[in-house]
């Protein structure tokens, strides 16, 4: 059998790293699924990007024609051609704090403000330079407070600190303690404001809640291996054994021979026979049977609302992506807002609907809609007189622009009205 593209380790990781693809993108170009490329680097021992690498490469990607993501292009304006962040910011239409931001990411060293001023392509000009250096003083301009416990003088740039050291610190906070009576025990016991403490200990706090301590288990002797274990009072006359392994072995020999209730119960073959074939596949009348309790449950709108319900059904990436995209007159409904009967003796529930009209719109899933035909999907809301679009997940994430001009298209076309069925009412 030919090996599949994919399969090559070589192939994958010239795709995958060198070449900067994500999962996604290699599957289009295999035309399988992304998740089964996700499978094969894990299967090959590649690495996989972290989620940072993976959002800085879609960023890069995304932001081609940004100059200073470029780090050659950088390091040549800011080093070999010596200009400044502010020109190299002017030409890029940022802010100079961005190029600052990128010189950083980039680890290109930053010139001084000295630097900067003898540079003869840019000269600050001296009110900004002035206020500068003002701001500066003002930021290093440090607090002097007085210890609290000590009486030091001593520097720091937090106005609300009350002590000069650690030590000063705790000797405060022993101060400030508060003496209290246990209302369990009676014993005297100190704590701080902020624990706003009425127990003196864990144990006495478990014995006014009813909680069981250790001390007051009750010992046990298991009855399948013989082990000592501890329950609590609550359990005294239930617990048999120690752990679940020892339960189940247990409970099957308790169940072994004239413990079954079905001990000694001589069954007919007839007896036997209907028993098998219950348990077996069910036969055609039976299927036909559940075939058509399936149709009526899914013909009954309460239903339907109740089974939606229970899934908690959620617009997928791609629908989410989709309804961005569209005009506010195309609605998602896919969460079973929207429910049409057709000829099939089943309910159809589109996953966008265009308001005053009679259009739906269907997303297939690349995977999930692999071996569906689309034609018969537009065919079946046809019978019921309903004009139906549908688009593949891989064209909303790549052709966002064609997508766009087929939605409206479809929405300003006029076609001949058709009789509709009267929809479920959910």
């Amino acid at each position: 059998m030919r090996m599949k593209l994919y399969q090559d380790r070589d192939w994958l990781y010239q795709k995958y790293w060198n070449e900067e693809l994500n999962e996604r993108e290699i599957g289009i170009i295999c035309n399988v699924s992304y998740r089964n490329i996700g499978k094969q680097l894990h299967k090959l021992n590649i690495s996989i990007r972290s989620n940072s690498e993976a959002t800085f490469l879609r960023h890069k990607k995304e932001n081609k024609n940004k100059l200073y993501w470029n780090e050659k292009w950088l390091r040549e304006k800011y080093i070999i051609e010596h200009l400044d962040q502010i020109p190299i910011a002017k030409i890029c239409g940022v802010t100079n704090g961005t190029i600052g931001k990128w010189l950083t990411k980039f680890n290109i060293l930053k010139r001084s403000l000295s630097e900067v001023q003898k540079d003869s392509k840019y000269i600050m000009p001296t009110e900004i330079r002035k206020k500068i250096i003002e701001t500066r003083k003002k930021n290093s301009n440090p607090n002097y407070n007085i210890c609290l416990v000590c009486g030091k003088r001593f520097r720091t740039s937090h106005k609300d600190r009350k002590t000069c050291s650690r030590k000063c610190a705790f000797i405060r906070l022993r101060k400030q303690k508060i003496k209290e009576i246990c209302p369990v025990c009676g014993k005297e016991f100190e704590f701080l404001p902020s624990e706003n403490r009425k127990y003196c200990s864990t144990d006495c706090y478990n014995k006014v809640i009813g909680k069981t301590l250790i001390k007051d288990k009750i010992k046990k002797l298991c009855e399948h291996c013989g082990k000592v274990y501890e329950v609590i009072p609550a359990l005294e006359n239930i617990s048999r054994f120690c752990s679940m392994e020892c339960k189940n072995e247990g409970h099957s020999k308790a169940m072994t021979g004239k413990g079954n209730p079905i001990y000694g119960i001589i069954r007919s073959e007839e007896t036997r026979r209907k028993i098998g074939e219950a348990n077996s596949s069910p036969s055609e009348e039976t299927r036909e049977r559940m075939s058509k309790r399936s149709i009526k449950l899914w013909q009954d709108p309460e239903f339907i609302d109740k089974w939606m319900k229970g899934i908690n059904r959620k617009p997928t990436r791609p629908e989410d992506i989709f309804n961005d995209l569209t005009p506010e007159c195309v609605r998602y409904v896919g969460d079973g807002q929207w429910w049409r009967p057709t000829k099939k003796k089943h309910a159809r529930n589109p996953d966008f609907k265009v308001t005053g009209q009679n259009k739906v719109i269907e997303i297939y899933g690349d995977y999930w809609h692999r071996n569906h035909d689309p034609e018969d999907i537009i065919q079946e809301y046809k019978e019921v007189g309903l004009d139906c679009l549908v688009f593949w997940e891989h064209e909303v994430y790549e052709d966002t622009e064609r997508i766009l001009e087929e939605v409206n298209e479809f929405i300003k076309e006029n076609k001949t009205a058709r009789p509709l069925q009267p929809a479920l009412a959910i």
